[in-house]
């Protein structure tokens, strides 16, 4: 689960300096504050993306719990 998370975060940093490498631009600023904009939604979107994942993986977890009764 750190992993997905780190993975995540990771990919989430090498989007936002690909979309900071373009808004450089400095002639297409309307264009690069859309970029921005657009950036943030989907930063948005991806971290409730993996908040659903987890909640659904412990869910998962809990419901995988096998318990013994002796009889």
């Amino acid at each position: 689960m750190l992993l997905l998370i780190f993975y995540v975060n990771k990919q989430q940093h090498k989007l936002s300096a690909k979309m900071s490498q373009v808004a450089v631009g400095g002639s297409q600023k309307g264009l690069s504050q859309t970029k921005e904009t657009l950036l943030k939604s989907y930063q948005k979107r991806l971290k409730d993306d993996i908040k659903s994942m987890v909640d659904n993986y412990v869910e998962i977890i809990k419901l995988g719990k096998v318990y013994c009764f002796d009889l």
